[in-house]
């Protein structure tokens, strides 16, 4: 009776040309962290697609999921020293010196244009010897990304009734004046937009929080609602760093919202207009952020996330191995395959020898 065969997965046919691949010593890339932070959690980089409607997506070999994005080393190397001006540095000084947090409140309360004036001057010297080096499309970002975007400049147009680049490029550093507000509103958002788009765990828990807002909540009292947020955000967050940074971003807001008045119809506005759909996770993003320990998506443990992915990895059909293993798997089959070639050289050998030797007992025996 014929052993009926059985069909393969697409996860393993895609398995199989990876290592055909590694059998004739291909360069692939592989992205270090992508499935998580628990683990053997590289992926193997079968494809990366830029449709035209926009957006960038990766694509992993054995895996159903795509990745929205590509976490380019070149430019989150780029992305450290902006990183570092508006986040560590700022909460290094604010956490530690009394009198900057005394002379930050004497500007305030007497001179709050002067501060503001200041802070414009350093988000834009920040800008404009980082990110302005980075020549990334819009159209390039995903999808939350993209909302966000929309959103944010939806808003600037609304309350300044001009475009945000002109807000980025038409004022030199001498300029002081009612539009600095909206300028370092703009500098800070063009460097999120980038912070999330190439760094997804921070991308993974804004988009969780932002599933959160409550619109009606943000239009009654702004403040109220960012400290409601915040503190999702600090009571999911694993991280000690991270959270004290939560912490003292919570305070900033507030505070900004509460003794700034543009600030605060800035984010009732957004509230307002960002579309929560498109900017929550979506089944793609919910698994990539499953196994990482330093934050609690959605609210839930490792452990409760790690059972829904084992969960859908068996329905899905993943496969995970790492480039050490496939490069293992190439070099044994390369090893079967020389001795299956070397047994099937002896045995050719041996049938030439077996017909020489009947042709020789063949005319020994017509000689008779």
């Amino acid at each position: 009776m014929k052993k009926k065969e059985t069909t393969k997965t697409t996860a393993q046919l895609e398995i199989e040309e990876l290592v055909e691949i590694a059998k004739q010593n291909k360069v692939v890339k592989v992205v270090r962290g992508a499935y998580g932070e628990v683990g053997n959690c590289e992926g193997i980089v079968q494809a990366i697609v830029t449709p035209q409607e926009g957006g960038l997506y990766t694509k992993f070999y054995g895996c159903y999921y795509i990745f929205k994005g590509y976490p380019d080393k070149a430019i989150l190397d780029m992305l450290g020293l902006p990183k570092a001006m508006i986040g560590r540095v700022p909460i290094g000084l604010l956490k530690n010196g009394f009198w900057i947090k005394a002379f930050l409140l004497f500007m305030f309360i007497f001179r709050k244009k002067e501060l503001i004036h200041y802070i414009r001057v350093y988000v834009y010297s920040m800008f404009n010897h980082g990110l302005k080096a980075l020549q990334v499309p819009p159209q390039r970002f995903n999808t939350f990304v993209r909302e966000l975007k929309r959103a944010i400049e939806q808003t600037v147009r609304y309350e300044t009734m001009m475009e945000p680049n002109l807000l980025i490029n038409m004022e030199d550093l001498d300029y002081k004046g009612d539009r600095e507000i909206w300028g370092i509103i703009t500098f800070i958002s063009e460097l999120f937009y980038f912070i999330i788009e190439f760094d997804n765990a921070y991308r993974f828990r804004f988009q969780d929080i932002i599933a959160e807002l409550n619109k009606d909540a943000m239009d009654r009292n702004p403040a109220k609602e960012i400290s409601r947020l915040f503190d999702i955000l600090i009571e999911r967050e694993n991280s000690t760093e991270l959270k004290s940074k939560w912490k003292l971003g919570k305070m900033i807001a507030v505070f900004a919202i509460r003794f700034n008045p543009t600030i605060g119809r800035f984010i009732k506005r957004l509230s307002q207009v960002i579309d929560i759909d498109r900017a929550r996770m979506d089944e793609h993003d919910r698994y990539f952020s499953f196994n990482r320990n330093s934050y609690n998506h959605e609210g839930k443990t490792l452990n409760q996330r790690m059972r829904e992915k084992a969960k859908l990895d068996k329905e899905k059909g993943n496969i995970f191995v790492s480039m050490d293993d496939i490069r293992k798997i190439a070099e044994e089959e390369k090893i079967k395959q020389a001795l299956k070639n070397q047994q099937d050289e002896q045995r050719r050998t041996q049938n030439t020898m077996a017909q020489d030797i009947n042709r020789i007992i063949g005319k020994s025996i017509s000689s008779i």
